[in-house]
């Protein structure tokens, strides 16, 4: 095993989900557990901490909307929506094969010169009559003779009845949660659209309190 890769098992095994790295790890070569490697590490006592305890979403509030989003609520909803999109679409078939013209600037369209259905769903492959079909399409699309397209009356009352925002997540996060997420932050991690490396910002990451300039920045940056 290449010594890598048994640096970054060493790492993941020995101290993943604590807040702090350990003084020195290293595996017990002596010892022999058949398929298992004892490792062995240390910490200061007073760097290991108690983990942050993270905001949680409102149980009341939660409780407050359930109504709103049971599953029976949701279903009678989407069977409204399906019924308003199918008396859409079957008056938009009804219109769509009246008053043909000539198709003019469209006849460039690929589908011209495949064959088609009419009105009377009869296959059509002469050009002419495909053209006048065309043109009779999206001449009623432009009238917009149901009104879907032009007004936004019909569609204003839709979502209407949204469920109120958590205002728990636009909470600031504290120093602490700031810290605890750079210590859950991998190393050698790939840098964002700013170009600086996760080492970096992982510098302060066992401070108390931001006191220095950097660490004001930060909390500034993210807050």
């Amino acid at each position: 095993m290449k010594n890598a890769t048994m640096g970054r098992m060493i790492d993941h095994n020995a101290y993943s989900g604590l807040l702090n790295s350990p003084n020195y790890t290293k595996v017990l070569k002596l010892v022999d557990l058949s398929d298992h490697m004892p490792v062995i590490s240390e910490w200061n006592i007073e760097s290991i901490k108690s983990p942050v305890s993270y905001k949680r979403i409102d149980t009341a509030k939660m409780t407050e909307q359930g109504t709103r989003l049971n599953i029976d609520s949701r279903s009678a909803t989407v069977a409204s929506h399906e019924s308003i999109t199918e008396n859409f679409v079957n008056s938009v078939t009804a219109s769509v094969w009246e008053a043909p013209e000539e198709l003019g600037a469209l006849k460039t369209i690929k589908a011209v010169y495949g064959p088609m259905f009419d009105k009377n769903r009869q296959l059509v492959t002469e050009s002419e009559i495909k053209a006048e079909v065309w043109a009779a399409r999206f001449e009623e699309l432009a009238k917009d003779s149901t009104g879907n397209s032009i007004s936004a009356e019909k569609w204003s009352d839709i979502g209407s009845d949204s469920t109120d925002v958590f205002t728990e997540c636009d909470t600031p996060l504290s120093w602490a949660e700031i810290c605890a997420a750079l210590k859950s932050t991998p190393n050698n991690k790939s840098p964002g659209s700013d170009g600086i490396p996760s080492e970096a910002w992982k510098l302060v990451q066992d401070e108390d309190e931001p006191t220095s300039p950097f660490e004001k920045l930060l909390l500034r940056l993210i807050n």
